[in-house]
């Protein structure tokens, strides 16, 4: 599904979140891009799981999850696998318990990592590599949930 002036939202989220970062005390509520995203992506799932449902009037589950997971889990694995040697030789202090956190991003579940680990998105004191990655693993949820309630 495409619809043309849906990039012009893509952009605005974007260019909200990057604000946010580089410039946090001008932007604080730069953040809202990421609700812009979470919006536009449940709206567009939505809308390709409606349509799959007003053709064939049923929802193929296991093929929706086979197709997010091929969107999805390669992109995240090259991630893990090119980031890793840089951060050996670069950020010695961000490979301490890095088996849980590849085990946090591989299983979609960095967000609870986290939350259990005493991390978060916004300190500085406590260096995950992968903390990026945590509302990828809302987004991973989103699907599963969306996709058993739709179905």
């Amino acid at each position: 599904m495409r619809i043309k002036w849906f990039s012009l939202i893509r952009i605005t989220g974007l260019l909200l979140v990057l604000l946010y970062h580089f410039f946090q005390t001008i932007f604080p509520g730069g953040f809202f891009g990421v609700d812009v995203f979470f919006t536009f992506s449940g709206f567009l799932i939505t809308s390709l799981l409606l349509e799959e449902f007003g053709k064939a009037r049923q929802i193929d589950l296991l093929g929706f999850f086979k197709r997010r997971f091929y969107r999805i889990v390669p992109p995240v694995v090259l991630m893990v696998l090119v980031t890793m040697p840089f951060t050996f030789l670069v950020r010695q202090d961000y490979v301490a318990g890095i088996g849980g956190q590849i085990a946090g991003v591989l299983g979609f579940m960095t967000n609870f990592y986290e939350m259990l680990t005493g991390g978060s998105y916004e300190s500085q004191f406590i260096p995950h590599l992968f903390v990026h990655n945590w509302s990828l693993a809302v987004e991973v949820h989103y699907y599963i949930l969306w996709g058993l309630a739709v179905w």
